[in-house]
């Protein structure tokens, strides 16, 4: 039975994929992520077997992911007819705005990158100094500096600023800028081999999967040898940044690496589950124990979504704790301020048990349908493709387990992005206002 489950899920999961992507929807970062951390790991738990956890947890896993899936298909096709097509842009569309926008897109486009320069700049300059210097520099430095106040008061507005900057390696690339696209690249490059986040290399594959929705409407056989071919690749570079970062500083890395250790580490990682592929172990553990623990199965994530603006400080004690670290305390109480994230499903059934499947599933597809929307009445062609790209790489950070933050960085990030196309159009009187431009 856990294997037939098994199929079933990934089965489900593999057709939502393919099926967003023909809508050409955002969302489909989102069920990539969930495709790739959840049925392909989850298949493979369900095929072997798990020393750790029972048949009954892999099978209410499955039956939960199942139905979630189910009631969020059903919901989009109820309501999501009219947002078909969503990322419906291509690079003659681009250029003819940028064409008879000259002004706004110009100056949207340098405040973009002036931006992505400026923040990183500032969190490398903080990160250094605080670590005593480059060649110390690790993820331990990196979270003590942020945890001690270093970065703290820039960490949250790093991320926001960081994202709705990334938006100019995408734009560089499709006005075939590639001086730029280098530079940029280099720059995200930079930052991810010295603060070791693996997040911030999110910018570089979102930008080759927007332009890959972008450029094919349809998946031929070949394009999906193609996207499996990348999907491994990408694989091997988030596990490769996270052997990167057990190497301690940048000194040690340089006096102990080599190729084959390396390579085995990243194998090891992989095959052991050390990483993103094994976030679903922590869904097996809520589902093994009944979510039987503190804050679970109220709802927190969600309630905190809700009050996202409010400090916690401030909200007379209407805002609940981070979730993710009640989760993380229920894996390990032995951790101070210990987080976990167990992929969006593992994080709904944290929140609601079981039954939560039925409202969580409609939530998510409404979810998906507002930001569809949202896409489609952007009128102007490069504020559309900065909107779907910052919510493309927050769906994958959400996917991850990762809910609050995804949420609260794609608000900020969206509110950012049309406070500043609001104040690049602002004194532009030789030209048309780009809000007026005809979908």
């Amino acid at each position: 039975m856990s294997i037939l489950l098994g199929i079933i899920q990934f089965i489900i999961i593999l057709y939502i994929l393919f099926y967003e992507y023909k809508r050409r929807s955002a969302s489909v970062f989102l069920w990539a992520m969930l495709f790739v951390i959840f049925a392909i790991s989850h298949l493979a738990t369900c095929l072997m077997g798990s020393n750790t956890f029972s048949v009954d947890a892999l099978n209410e896993v499955s039956l939960y992911v199942i139905l979630f899936c189910a009631i969020y298909h059903i919901t989009i096709l109820l309501f999501g007819r009219k947002e078909s097509n969503v990322f419906n842009v291509d690079r003659i569309k681009l250029r003819d705005e940028a064409l008879k926008y000259r002004k706004y897109i110009t100056r949207f486009s340098n405040v973009l990158t002036v931006i992505m320069v400026l923040v990183v700049i500032i969190r490398l300059f903080l990160l250094i100094t605080g670590s005593g210097g480059l060649q110390n520099t690790s993820w331990a430095t990196m979270r003590h500096v942020s945890s001690t106040g270093g970065v703290f008061s820039f960490s949250e507005l790093f991320s926001v600023l960081y994202f709705v900057g990334s938006v100019a390696l995408l734009l560089a690339l499709l006005e075939k800028k590639y001086k730029k696209v280098i530079f940029l690249s280099l720059l995200v490059i930079i930052e991810v081999i010295i603060s070791r986040n693996r997040i911030e290399i999110l910018p570089l594959i979102c930008t080759f999967l927007s332009l890959f929705i972008m450029k094919y409407k349809t998946l031929s056989l070949k394009l999906v040898i193609i996207l499996a071919a990348s999907l491994v690749i990408i694989i091997y570079t988030v596990y490769g940044l996270r052997v990167f970062r057990h190497y301690g500083t940048l000194s040690d890395f340089a006096s102990d690496f080599s190729v084959t250790s390396f390579n085995d580490k990243v194998n090891q990682y992989i095959q052991t589950d050390n990483g993103e592929l094994g976030l679903k172990n922590f869904f097996y553990y809520f589902a093994e124990n009944k979510n039987n623990f503190e804050n679970f199965g109220e709802g927190h994530t969600y309630k905190r979504m809700l009050l996202f603006m409010v400090p916690t400080s401030l909200s007379f004690g209407l805002k609940p704790p981070d979730f993710a670290i009640s989760m993380g305390h229920a894996v390990d109480p032995t951790i101070s301020g210990y987080s976990v994230h167990p992929t969006l499903f593992g994080d709904c059934y944290a929140n609601f048990g079981f039954l939560g499947f039925v409202f969580m599933g409609i939530f998510w597809a409404i979810f998906v349908l507002l930001l569809d929307k949202l896409i489609i009445k952007t009128n102007s062609n490069y504020l559309k493709v900065s909107v779907f790209f910052v919510i493309a790489i927050t769906y994958i950070i959400i996917g991850r387990g990762s809910v609050y933050n995804g949420f609260v960085w794609m608000a900020y990030s969206i509110i950012t992005l049309y406070v500043i196309s609001f104040l690049c159009r602002l004194r532009l009187k030789d030209e048309a206002i780009p809000s007026q431009i005809e979908r």
